[in-house]
């Protein structure tokens, strides 16, 4: 739709999808050796809409300035769960509590990553892990709370619940071009909101961290429970030996604002570079990206990915 004389344009969308028997490809964490496996989804609701604006909010012989944006929401539910996805929770369950029987199973980090499960009323983006109740400040160990209600020291498969989902509330883009005269400049902006992350990078260098073997992030001794009254985000490092199995103390909510693409032009005058040059179009350019990347979860980046942006530089030319 068009208003204020085709200045303002704006486009909805809105679905309500429900899928049954579909085989598609599930995800899988790595530690189980394949990124995906095919399966019967069984039957699957997916609701939401699309939003799209663009407009111009002031034009004339030199400048012009418009504005655009667009936003997503979907929302999907399973309604119906199929035989082999039971069979797969089962087989979920089984591999957690693997850990237990082996010999060194709590040693393994394989076992501290979350894996996908399905249930009835639940999302297929669901989060599954055990709900915890933080850190005993008279013990140090981690507090875990049960389906019944009950409390424990000790991690079970049985007691993995929905603790948080993947899928954001809202995302989408927005940005700007800005026109004047002969310069132009154009910024894009990615955006995310509503949704929630499982901190793997927290759990593995700094809860999980091996300090006999690896470099390690200062939170492993400083924010560790040391002594009883210690109010600590992390177990007693006594413990550390023994993986941090999936719990919902490192799950957090997720946002982030990224500047996906920012370009500065310059047009040289057409009349004057067609009879100097012999050109019908000249045109400098400079362009960045992720110049502006804020994110609610901290990025553990470590010293193998530091941050960096580049700026590139270019020249168009049509003859």
């Amino acid at each position: 739709m068009q208003f204020l004389n085709r200045r303002l344009t704006v486009d909805a969308d809105y679905y309500h999808d429900k899928t049954i028997d579909l085989v598609n490809d599930v995800s899988l964490s790595q530690t189980s050796g394949f990124s995906s496996y095919k399966d019967n989804m069984g039957e699957v609701l997916n609701q939401g809409f699309e939003l799209q604006v663009r407009g111009e909010v002031f034009r004339n012989r030199d400048w012009l300035v418009a504005l655009w944006g667009n936003m997503a929401h979907n929302k999907n539910k399973i309604v119906k769960i199929s035989d082999s996805q039971r069979a797969y929770n089962l087989r979920v369950e089984q591999f957690y509590q693997n850990s237990a029987n082996e010999e060194y199973g709590r040693y393994n980090a394989q076992y501290a990553v979350p894996i996908s499960q399905y249930e009835e009323g639940q999302s297929l983006t669901s989060i599954w892990a055990v709900k915890s109740l933080g850190i005993d400040p008279t013990t140090g160990k981690e507090i875990f709370l049960n389906r019944d209600g009950s409390v424990s020291d000790t991690w079970n498969a049985t007691q993995e619940v929905v603790v948080g989902n993947t899928e954001p509330k809202f995302n989408g883009s927005v940005g700007f071009n800005l026109a004047y005269k002969a310069w132009s400049l154009f910024a894009a902006f990615q955006y995310e909101w509503g949704g929630q992350e499982y901190n793997q990078t927290l759990v593995d260098r700094v809860e999980n961290a091996r300090i006999q073997y690896q470099n390690v992030d200062l939170r492993v001794l400083t924010d560790r429970w040391k002594q009883p009254g210690d109010i600590a985000q992390f177990k007693d490092i006594k413990n550390a030996d023994n993986v941090t199995m999936p719990t919902s103390r490192f799950v957090q909510d997720k946002a982030y604002l990224r500047l996906s693409a920012l370009t500065l032009s310059y047009d040289f005058n057409r009349e004057w570079i067609k009879k100097h040059l012999g050109m019908n179009m000249l045109r400098l350019e400079a362009s960045t990206r992720d110049f502006i990347n804020w994110n609610s979860i901290r990025q553990e980046r470590g010293l193998s990915y530091p941050k960096s942006w580049t700026v590139d530089f270019s020249i168009k030319a049509q003859f």
